[in-house]
């Protein structure tokens, strides 16, 4: 019997893929990890190398074991879930393992895709953003023209006004609502200061620093879609040596070359912002 597996999608486009793993499947994945660890283990009365394997497996924690052999296991099962059912996410899952019996473990995924977005002409809607500033008699004519910097902001506020009726996955709020608070909670404690502390230095409450955070990463992630989709709508192409020369310029330290996934990443970040310039451009 192998993996079996269901998935439930929610109207946000955030989704739960439950795995049913066997018991079986899962002590080889756990032979093999005590086959490795038999071979640099130290056992009293052994020489190194030569213990027996299920005295190996009792100096080893059991919830170590099954939380790599899941961790072997989950990431295929789950990309070939995703392919079968042609889902396209747009975060890591989330595995967290909901039910345990004598011949099956049970895990649940948790995953999102990116919403659907009705563009409709982006390109007018910046355009005529313009001409409500174009000169009349009686006005100032000394206005300067705006800065590179003025433009881009222009835009993204144009944009998200005219796009923030889109539905943004809760999953996905919730994470990146987690990274940040963890990355403030890092600086508080570098700085030898508390969460609570802090929170009474600027007048608020846990609660509303959250809701704070959630309105500044809702607006993020609903920019970033955008620009994401008219990338794709522009046909903007970006190729890894112009990618690799961009990670260069913001890590001149780094002599190494991005990996893969980094790369990637970095093609993704410029299409956006390739994009936002030749938004800003048409004012």
């Amino acid at each position: 019997m192998g993996i079996s597996s269901t998935v439930a999608k929610e109207n946000d486009r955030s989704i739960q893929i439950n795995f049913t793993i066997p018991q079986s499947l899962i002590e080889s994945e756990i032979d093999k990890l005590v086959e490795k660890e038999s071979k640099e283990l130290e056992v009293p009365g052994f020489r190194k190398g030569k213990a027996p394997k299920h005295i190996v497996r009792k100096n080893l924690s059991e919830d170590k074991l099954l939380s790599q052999a899941l961790s072997n296991i989950l990431p295929n099962a789950f990309y070939s879930v995703i392919k079968e059912h042609n889902i396209k996410v747009v975060m890591y899952p989330k595995f967290e393992v909901v039910g345990k019996k004598d011949s099956v473990i049970e895990v649940k995924a948790v995953t999102c895709e990116a919403p659907e977005i009705q563009l409709g002409d982006y390109k007018d809607l910046i355009r005529n953003s313009k001409k409500a500033d174009i000169w009349v008699p009686g006005k100032d004519r000394t206005k300067k023209e705006p800065t590179r910097e003025q433009k881009e902001s222009q835009v993204i506020r144009i944009l998200l006004e005219k796009y923030k009726d889109i539905q943004v996955p809760r999953v996905l709020l919730e994470e990146e609502v987690n990274i940040k608070l963890s990355a403030l909670l890092s600086r508080l404690e570098k700085l030898g200061l508390t969460l609570e502390g802090y929170l009474q230095s600027i007048g608020k409450t846990a609660e509303s620093l959250r809701n704070e955070y959630l309105e500044s990463v809702k607006s993020s992630i609903i920019l970033d879609f955008i620009l994401s989709e008219i990338a794709l709508k522009e046909d903007i192409k970006i190729d890894s040596s112009e990618a690799k020369e961009f990670f260069k310029s913001v890590n001149p330290e780094v002599v190494d070359k991005p990996e893969e996934k980094q790369l990637t990443g970095i093609i993704q970040i410029l299409k956006k912002r390739k994009a936002l310039e030749k938004l800003s451009s048409l004012l």
